[in-house]
């Protein structure tokens, strides 16, 4: 079995690594639960869901290298350190196999201390001092960033962590300041699934940046962008950082609190999708992932600034709400754009605005870039999108 067939999700930059398993790993006996196999996050257990994926994949089955996958997938899945019936890790990720393989057990070790919060989770003797308050000591950033870091987890309850790339103090306090501003701190901590903010080294603040890991309870950004120069962040750069972190908490607004149901309703009634298209009964049902009518209308952009920014402020795209190229993707996206319009409007109308001046316009410089406007978010769904996140106060 290659050595990189599957691996686990690393914590924190610098954090314990488990030990690999061995070909004769089983799960504890007298530890198999009834059906559900284990509890925690809605999850069927590993060979259940692989045995759901693999009824609609068989071809993708063959392909290379998911043999050797599978036998690395079933060896950590059958991992259960502390013996309470939840297995260490989970390989299946919103209905896929996943490469990188993340804690399915909050706890691995069953010391009491949550994974993230443990200086060794896969050790119960060692655990997090007694009585420590705050950011743990094992997961503290130093000087001004420190006192961010701090700040995030005091008022919103949610924790920056430094992963494969480091996290910007101008960033971690644009955030808190947008969070304020934008009445949005409902949106992220405890009463939610988003509870950590990680900075990882695959993202930038042109083109990804940023993305929604259920599995984790998290958003993970950009990392400092200049940290040899300690330069901050510019205008430009922070509103790409907001609208990104925006569009994440919009994901993350769907699974906790919309719904499939809803989220298909309100696409077919604000979004102009196929109101003919099969009803959506769970996230992942085709309805909620085919394209737009539009999209390939939206992808025509003209040449020359004066005739593309006509196109871009069309009003078929304000007729369905599609404040940016990327929201004909899918209704997920649609969503998620729209939401990150709404949020960056509302920050702007508050007393002391962290983002200031018009809403975000951008054209494509270059190919696979997409155009943006957020002032072709109709008043209807503003509306709708302003009393739903009201209900949550």
């Amino acid at each position: 079995m290659r050595a990189d067939a599957c691996n686990t999700f690393r914590l924190w930059s610098g954090a314990p690594r488990p030990a690999a398993p061995s070909a004769a790993s089983r799960r504890p006996a007298g530890r198999t639960p009834a059906a559900p196999e284990f509890p925690g996050r809605g999850s069927e257990g590993f060979e259940r869901a692989y045995a759901r994926w693999l009824t609609a994949h068989a071809d993708a089955a063959r392909s290379p290298g998911h043999a050797e996958w599978l036998a690395c997938a079933r060896r950590w899945t059958a991992l259960d350190t502390d013996g309470d019936g939840v297995p260490d890790w989970r390989a299946i990720i919103d209905h896929r196999p996943a490469a990188l393989l993340t804690p399915e057990d909050d706890d691995i070790d069953g010391d009491g201390a949550p994974n993230l919060l443990d200086p060794d989770p896969f050790d119960a003797a060692k655990r997090p001092p007694s009585g420590e308050a705050g950011v743990p000591r094992h997961l503290r950033m130093s000087g001004a960033r420190a006192e961010a870091q701090a700040t995030l987890l005091k008022e919103f309850g949610l924790l920056a962590v430094d992963h494969t790339a480091r996290h910007g103090r101008d960033a971690l306090e644009a955030i808190a300041r947008f969070l304020r501003d934008a009445r949005a701190a409902r949106l992220v901590g405890p009463a939610t699934s988003v509870r950590i903010l990680y900075a990882f080294r695959g993202h930038d603040l042109e083109h990804e940046s940023a993305a929604f890991h259920r599995e984790l309870n998290a958003i993970s950004l950009a990392g400092e962008p200049r940290a040899r120069t300690g330069t901050g962040l510019s205008v430009t750069e922070r509103a790409r950082l907001l609208g990104a972190f925006a569009h994440e908490l919009g994901h993350a607004f769907v699974f906790d609190r919309l719904g499939a149901r809803e989220l298909d309703r309100v696409a077919r009634s604000f979004g102009g999708w196929d109101a003919g298209a099969a009803d959506a009964v769970d996230m992942f049902s085709p309805a909620l992932f085919a394209p737009h009518p539009l999209r390939a209308l939206a992808a025509r952009v003209p040449s020359g600034n004066g005739d593309a920014l006509k196109f871009i402020a069309d009003a078929r795209w304000k007729q369905a709400s599609l404040v940016s190229q990327y929201a004909t993707s899918n209704a997920h996206e649609w969503f998620a754009e729209a939401f990150s319009a709404h949020l960056l409007a509302r920050a702007r109308r508050s007393a002391t605005p962290s983002l200031r001046g018009p809403g975000l316009l951008l054209l494509p410089r270059r190919s696979g870039e997409y155009w943006v406007n957020h002032d072709n978010l109709a008043s209807t769904f503003d509306a709708y999108l302003g009393e739903t996140l009201q209900r949550l106060h």
